[in-house]
């Protein structure tokens, strides 16, 4: 299978909310960063998402998930 030849309500079906990424110690271990490349990279939900309900701009978002990427 090809992920795009699989719907994306599919594909996203059980993925944690994100008030639960960023309210889960495990995760964020006290580190915001840390929840939103969790967000991002491990439940597919867009810098667009994360920013809105962080409250940051999408650029934010993807200089911290390309920071933790790349190392940059």
């Amino acid at each position: 299978w090809y992920e795009d030849e699989i719907p994306l309500s599919d594909r996203m079906t059980g993925r944690p909310m994100l008030k639960d990424i960023f309210n889960d110690p495990v995760i964020t271990s006290g580190n915001r960063n840390s929840a939103i490349i969790f967000a991002c990279s491990g439940c597919g939900y867009t810098k667009k998402e994360i920013a809105d309900y962080v409250g940051l701009n999408p650029s934010t978002i993807s200089r911290i998930v390309n920071n933790a990427r790349f190392g940059t």
